[in-house]
């Protein structure tokens, strides 16, 4: 009963104390706080963009599809897939019988536009945030030293442990900085990866196009 009691009163404890940990770090986890938000909203854009750019742009479809032999069968399973930027190009290069380097380019940088949405933003979140993290962190040093010198006699523990909250800015920074670190690193991946797929399709299709 009274192990029972104790584990109550410490996870009350500690809920409290995650609670009030936000507050503890200062005025600068609210800026942290943004980027963070920020970040999450950024992640659920592109994981929906991604999830439909992945039903329009199939790698494997796109592979088939600069293996076929029979133009009209080519164009007809083009013809179907007009949503995807790539695949448009490509049924008008087969219909026409031409295809040039300069309009392969300027799709690919088009689409480096829209895969790449955002990804600046994150760039700069991951630098920004641990710096604000170390700026809360000062800050709150700064104070610390501040009320030590002001008040006599105060005791060694009050001021480690005003030390100690100021820390809390770094570590939120830090795991801010670490989210959209993976964040950015996934979605730049795709991006490459999705990027050179189309520059190798549509060179596929230009060189059927030259042949014919």
């Amino acid at each position: 009963m009274v192990r029972q009691i104790r584990m109550e009163l410490s996870e009350k404890g500690y809920q409290g104390n995650m609670e009030n940990l936000f507050l503890k770090g200062g005025i600068f986890m609210w800026p942290l706080l943004i980027l963070l938000i920020v970040t999450v909203i950024i992640t659920v854009e592109r994981l929906l963009y991604w999830l439909k750019a992945s039903s329009d742009n199939n790698l494997i479809l796109k592979e088939s599809l600069a293996t076929h032999e029979d133009d009209s069968a080519l164009l007809e399973s083009l013809k179907e897939h007009q949503n995807n930027p790539a695949l448009a190009l490509a049924y008008q290069a087969v219909k026409q019988s031409n295809l040039s380097v300069v309009e392969i380019d300027n799709l690919l940088k088009q689409q480096q536009f829209y895969h790449a949405r955002f990804m600046r933003l994150l760039d700069l979140i991951v630098s920004a945030a641990p710096l604000l993290g170390i700026l809360g962190t000062i800050w709150g040093i700064i104070n610390s030293f501040n009320l030590a010198g002001a008040v006599k006699d105060i005791e060694p523990s009050t001021a480690m442990l005003g030390i100690s909250e100021a820390f809390i800015t770094t570590a939120f920074g830090l795991i801010v900085s670490l989210l959209a670190l993976l964040v950015y690193n996934y979605f730049q991946s795709r991006t490459e990866r999705e990027l050179v797929a189309d520059d190798v399709f549509l060179t596929k299709i230009m060189v059927k196009t030259e042949l014919q």
